[in-house]
């Protein structure tokens, strides 16, 4: 597109459509949040926080289509067929939606998201993406820089991180041999180690695999570290904080004996006195930041 100089509201309706833009995408991500979060967590504090911020992101998406007609009729937008989350619009109600239904009911009629609000959302992209390199955005992925609605964008943010670590109710420490990766739930990575032979971090990770191989959830096994480091070193190379050593490994850890147990339910690290909180913002955010 030929590098033309645009008005001042030129520029002020570009970075607009590029916020309607993001406000959609994080409108169904909500959406989508909510479908998939157990019912506990829907009932929590968590999910009680994902239905605020998703009300206030629809408020502001919507004024945008008062503003801009040429976006489309607000009626029609996705976001507005989901006016609130929870009460009425449960999960199956919100998942036959969005994947859509072509089958009348008893009497004929056709259900009003018979074309399905994941085909209707795509759709609606596309408009405002068309609209929006039309007036010079040819990047619609790249965030304006300074959002009208950033409040309201960063709580719908907040809100699905807390409503995905409300669901984490275990937690598991594992070896993914074949890359030399230490996993937290199967997705965070706290480490790498050394593949080839006389690392401590390999031994100790390969000891763990072993007795996992076999079954094992809380086994203890004796360690003989490389070198001049110590088992606990050898722990924390493994990228094994203070509180994810309270976490895999029992207080008898100590010299060059190991007692090893995952996974390990939360439930139980919160009666054995694990503060709660720090959990959540140690562990529990730090997994759902490598699912993202």
């Amino acid at each position: 597109m030929a590098n033309v100089e645009k008005t001042e509201e030129e520029n002020k309706k570009a970075q607009d459509y590029l916020e309607a833009y993001h406000l959609l995408v994080k409108g169904m991500d909500l959406i989508g949040a909510f479908m998939h979060a157990t019912n506990k967590a829907r009932k929590s504090t968590a999910g009680k926080q994902l239905e605020r911020a998703y009300v206030l992101l629809r408020r502001d998406f919507l004024s945008m289509y008062d503003k801009y007609p040429e976006l489309g009729d607000k009626k029609t937008s996705v976001i507005n067929t989901i006016p609130r989350l929870g009460g009425a619009y449960t999960p199956e109600y919100i998942t036959e939606w969005a994947e859509g239904r072509m089958e009348p009911d008893e009497y004929g009629n056709l259900p009003p998201y018979r074309y399905g609000g994941n085909h209707s959302y795509e759709d609606e992209l596309a408009t405002i993406s068309e609209k929006a390199y039309l007036v010079g955005i040819e990047d619609i992925e790249k965030k304006p820089k300074n959002m009208r609605y950033q409040e309201s964008y960063n709580l719908a943010q907040d809100a699905i991180r807390g409503i995905k670590a409300a669901d984490i109710d275990k937690y598991t420490l594992t070896w993914d041999e074949d890359n030399g990766r230490v996993l937290l739930n199967g997705v965070c990575v706290l480490s790498h180690t050394y593949l080839e032979s006389g690392s401590s971090t390999t031994a100790f990770m390969q000891e763990i695999k072993k007795q996992q191989d076999e079954g094992k959830k809380n086994f203890s096994f004796t360690f003989s570290p490389s070198g001049s480091r110590s088992t606990a070193q050898t722990i924390s190379d493994l990228g094994i904080t203070p509180l994810l050593r309270d976490i895999f490994f029992l207080k008898d850890t100590k010299g060059n004996y190991a007692h090893f147990r995952s996974p390990v339910k939360r439930e139980k690290l919160l009666l054995e006195g694990v503060d709660a909180n720090e959990l959540y913002k140690q562990v529990d955010l730090r997994i759902v930041e490598s699912e993202l």
